[in-house]
């Protein structure tokens, strides 16, 4: 009998270290997943924890000097690199010498590591037919920060005069073509006939003459205003300047013919505008580049032009006033979206010169110069324009956001040129469409952009409109069911399809359901506060709060709308930044993650985990491991008691004791 029960108590312990087992590894998966407890590796012997120590040291490690650097750059007044020449360094009040460099190529030493502290920098050997403005300099060296020192050199050659410029005298004369008259008041301009650069404007004096002084070489005139009365000759005429010579040129001109009495007068004739665009400060002729001419009047667009192989682009006006304003520029050139006026008048010639400054190349990192503390801001500029009408939209809200925190930094609006402009420090940002122009669709999508210092960054974005659907000529009848009746001995009347019950043409609200959940642990929060506001007028719609599961409910019409965060639990930060949304067909989703409040500590990795106030845990994981536990006590308790009684002698009186033992066993 004895065997027996230690038979059936040996599976019985079996069966217990089984389920044990399964409660320690289950308990053990869930820690694995972060949602259990981390306990760290230190090791315990006898109850006590002897985790190990590094010993304490006495001894206080040697402080190591606080280094700054030092690069010297020998260079002229007029921004010339000189190499070759040697520098020594010394500390202010030490005779010892720290180092000696010498400049390279590029009119720069090597950067060299110094302690903080005030040093003299001594010319050794200045550059080749070059000497030092001064001797020596004192600079002061900062920890942690590299110091440029620029040392100016003047040339040791003996200055040699400028070449005399040889000059002559252009004399130009205009007379009537027939009687040969002496003209008044007619206008011309005088170019340079190798890069056509504009010298002087030339105007007839009383005696038909105009005179001016040049240097030798070639150039043209043209009449660009004629006398009253007279043609205007918009052909070019060449002329060479010879030294020390007075050049005559001899120009006519034919009166208008005046009409019959009987005749109609004619259409005023089309004056020519020439357009020219040259590269900044190297007057290089700019070809590609894409020109709009608006009427000023009413902002019509009467010609889009497109320079030539010579940076030209030519048209034929009216008499009126007018504006153009680039719209694009070749690669590698910065076009400039400033408006510029012109008068065209009739049969004249108006030339206007446009210059594009070249974009500004990023340094390599190594000749990165160190930031300054002030940093010129760049500028935005974007331009709306309708896909089909080519048109400027007026009204369209953009809001442009901090690419690395979603925050807001600004709302801009188009204005009647379909332009909206603002200055932002340099930086990665981007844009996103609030508001749109009715009839056109409102894009949701992120435009992103790059704002550099001093630059002008452009973004054309074309507005598609809505298409608009063909209504059906033969509307459908609506067929209604009428409500139930109470039975009754009277026949019900049937009503008829053709009348349709009057109902109130109501908007369609859609559910908006917002999660929050909280940062590194995804878990739901709850007590979330959220207002709810229109986009369209900024108007209070709502307000909903997070329930145990994260979530909030709302229903809204279909529109565009965004929320604001008002409140969060104890140990998390309030999100600053407006969370858009649109309602349209089908409900609609937001998801939030909040950010944990990095002033309030939490626990670490290799520390056990608690959840943050707000946060649920994972409470049905910690049901099952304290069940497996309780049910391993349970077969132990057992096993202990029957042990226990199987050990005991055998007495009569104990007999229906130990058969109700072994039943219950």
């Amino acid at each position: 009998m004895i065997k027996s029960n230690l038979f059936k108590s040996s599976i019985l312990l079996v069966i217990m270290i089984a389920v044990f087992m399964l409660g320690a590894i289950t308990a053990y998966a869930d820690d694995s997943t972060g949602n259990g407890y981390d306990y760290d590796n230190s090791t315990y012997e006898n109850g006590e924890d002897t985790t190990t120590e590094p010993p304490v040291e006495d001894e206080q490690p040697i402080q190591e000097p606080l280094l700054g650097s030092l690069i010297i750059i020998n260079s002229t007044h007029d921004g010339a690199l000189l190499h070759g020449a040697v520098f020594a360094v010394y500390r202010v009040g030490e005779d010892a010498r720290n180092a000696e460099l010498a400049t390279d190529t590029t009119g720069r030493t090597m950067e060299l590591p110094l302690p903080q502290g005030n040093y003299n920098i001594v010319a050794v050997l200045p550059a080749h037919n070059h000497a030092p403005i001064a001797n020596v300099i004192t600079t002061t060296i900062t920890a942690g920060q590299r110091q440029e020192i620029t040392i100016f050199s003047v040339s040791t050659l003996p200055q040699t005069p400028p070449p005399t410029i040889e000059a002559g005298r252009l004399l130009l004369t205009l007379k009537e073509h027939d009687t040969g008259q002496h003209l008044s008041g007619a206008v011309y301009e005088l170019r340079r006939a190798m890069d056509g650069e504009f010298i002087a404007y030339l105007i007839t004096d009383a005696f038909g003459e105009a005179v001016i002084d040049l240097p030798i070489g070639d150039y043209f005139v043209r009449e660009i205003q004629a006398v009253s009365g007279f043609i205007p000759n918009p052909d070019r005429v060449n002329v060479r300047i010879a030294a020390n010579r007075l050049n005559e040129l001899n120009l006519t001109s034919r009166p208008e013919q005046a009409p019959p009495n009987n005749q109609q007068p004619t259409e005023p004739v089309n004056g020519r505008l020439i357009v020219t665009l040259r590269a900044d400060g190297t007057r290089e002729q700019i070809q590609g580049a894409t020109f709009e001419v608006r009427r000023a009047m009413d902002n019509r667009i009467v010609a889009e032009l497109t320079t030539d192989r010579f940076g030209e682009a030519m048209a034929n006006l009216p008499p009126d006033d007018y504006f153009l304003r680039q719209l694009s520029s070749p690669q590698g050139y910065e076009f400039s979206a400033e408006r510029v006026n012109v008068r065209i008048a009739e049969g004249a010639i108006r030339e206007v010169t446009v210059t594009n400054r070249r974009q500004v190349q990023t340094p390599p990192p190594e000749q990165t110069p160190p930031p300054s503390s002030e940093v010129a801001d760049g500028r935005l500029l974007i331009t709306v324009t309708s896909s089909e009408t080519r048109e400027r939209l007026e009204g369209v809200v953009y809001t442009i956001h901090d690419v690395m925190t979603d925050e807001v930094i600004t709302t801009i609006t188009t204005n009647a040129f379909g332009e909206a402009s603002a200055h932002l420090q340099p930086g990665q940002y981007f844009i996103r469409n609030t508001v749109m122009v009715q009839e056109y669709v409102r894009e949701l999508e992120r435009i992103h952009f790059t704002i550099r210092a001093g630059a002008i960054t452009n973004q054309n974005i074309t507005a598609r409109p809505i298409p608009q659907s063909t209504p059906d000529p033969t509307p459908t009848p609506v067929q209604t069911t009428p409500p139930a009746q109470m039975p009754s001995t009277s026949t019900p009347s049937t009503p008829s399809l053709t009348t349709t019950p009057s109902t109130p043409n109501r908007p369609t609200q859609r559910n908006v359901e917002v999660f929050t959940r909280a940062e590194t642990s995804g878990n739901p929060l709850h007590g979330a506060t959220f207002a709810v506001y229109r986009v369209s007028d900024n108007q209070n719609v709502g307000e909903i709060t997070t329930n145990v599961d994260g979530k909030a409910t709302i229903s809204l019409n279909a529109g565009d709308y965004y929320l604001r965060n008002n409140s969060v639990q104890f140990g998390f930060l309030r999100e600053q930044s407006r969370i858009f949304f649109t309602v349209a067909e089908g409900n609609v989703y937001v998801e939030v993650t909040i950010q944990r409040d990095p002033d309030i500590p939490y626990a670490e990795v290799g520390i056990i985990t608690l959840p943050q106030t707000g946060e649920l845990p994972p409470v049905m994981n910690y049901v099952l491991g304290i069940l497996f536990l309780a049910v391993s006590l349970l077969c132990g308790a057992v096993l202990f008691y029957l042990n226990k009684h199987d050990k005991q002698p055998k007495h009569p009186q104990n007999k229906n004791l130990r058969k109700g033992a072994r039943a219950y066993a």
